[in-house]
């Protein structure tokens, strides 16, 4: 009897501590998260471990260890350009790490850093690092590139874009051309350069000439990438539209007729209840035919009587989305012929 009652107390007892370590627990917990930090006008320590781990082709990047002390919020970045005495804010970041682009490649570029926390207090500045972005590498070849031959409104041109890599230090992009494929890029068959992602060709450009590109990026240092892959288009003359022709009063709608262009190509006809959207009819085709007129036959279309509709023939090339050429917006109206009884 006394083993049991003996046992009974210990069981007791050892419940009522893990309780109380329990609690306290707790109450440590709580304490930590319901404690604010106070703001005690101390700067929190510089970052330690800065050092240099990019230095070429005009960028510089830096990266340190993160401050370890409660309520550190950041870091000010400052930078002196070919002296070590006149320091400037440079930028603000909560990373450990920056990269400087857009640089000099024959400039000696300095780095310190000190701590901002929660309160904003600042630190002392951390021991300094230095770079010279020199010009080591040509620049990758811009990627993505496209090509679009147009005949818009009362404009002719070839339309190119690409997405530039994440070199920093491009200065252009010149622009190759030929008639000729498979053509290497040389001086004499440099045709343009452009500061921007994008190029329209307007000089010389002829229809139904098919034009070859290429493109290249180049530094500031004049350091040229590999060329883009060989791009290339024709501008198409525009279809015509033969039935119902504009403002035509026509009785009824069972077929579309119009001439086709002088190369093959992929067809789109739109038919619409105004002259800026609503489309109730789309009918696309390819065919190799050139200068024939066509005859498309439409079926299971309502049309309203005394009502204008408006319709427009699309061409394209190279399986592109962007249209090739296209007619003026044409306008018809169904009126319905007077049956005498």
């Amino acid at each position: 009897m006394l083993q049991f009652q003996n046992a009974v107390m210990n069981l007791k007892f050892k419940q009522i501590l893990i309780l109380l370590l329990i609690s306290i627990m707790i109450g440590c917990d709580r304490d930590s998260i319901n404690t604010p930090l106070k703001d005690d006008g101390v700067p929190p320590n510089p970052p330690s471990g800065l050092n240099v781990w990019r230095a070429r082709d005009g960028q510089v990047g830096i990266e340190w260890f993160r401050n370890t002390e409660a309520g550190t919020k950041g870091y000010n970045i400052y930078r002196s350009i070919n002296d070590t005495i006149k320091f400037m804010l440079l930028a603000y970041t909560n990373d450990d790490f920056f990269l400087d682009t857009g640089l000099e490649y024959d400039s000696t570029y300095y780095y310190k850093l000190t701590s901002i926390d929660i309160f904003d207090n600042e630190g002392k500045f951390s021991p300094t690092v230095f770079a010279k972005p020199e010009n080591y590498f040509k620049p990758i070849t811009p990627f993505d590139s496209r090509i679009n031959a147009r005949n818009w409104n009362d404009s002719i041109y070839i339309y190119l874009s690409w997405v530039p890599t994440g070199d920093t230090d491009i200065k252009q992009y010149n622009i190759y051309r030929d008639t000729i494929p498979n053509f290497e890029i040389a001086a004499e068959k440099l045709h343009d350069s452009t500061y921007q992602i994008n190029y329209s060709d307007t000089s010389n450009i002829q229809l139904l000439i098919k034009y070859y590109y290429k493109v290249t990026a180049v530094d500031k240092g004049n350091l040229q990438s590999e060329p883009t892959r060989e791009l290339t288009d024709i501008i198409f003359n525009k279809p015509k539209i033969i039935f119902p022709e504009n403002n035509a009063e026509i009785s009824f709608l069972s077929a579309l007729e119009i001439e086709l262009i002088s190369e093959p190509a992929d067809y789109k006809i739109v038919i619409q209840k105004n002259e800026f959207f609503d489309i109730i009819r789309e009918i696309n085709f390819s065919t190799d035919e050139v200068d024939v007129n066509r005859t498309i036959p439409i079926s299971n279309i309502v049309l309203e009587s005394y009502r204008y509709y408006y319709w427009r023939v699309i061409t394209y090339s190279n399986s592109s989305s962007e249209p090739n050429s296209f007619t003026d917006i044409n306008n018809f109206k169904i009126v319905p012929q007077n049956i005498e009884e």
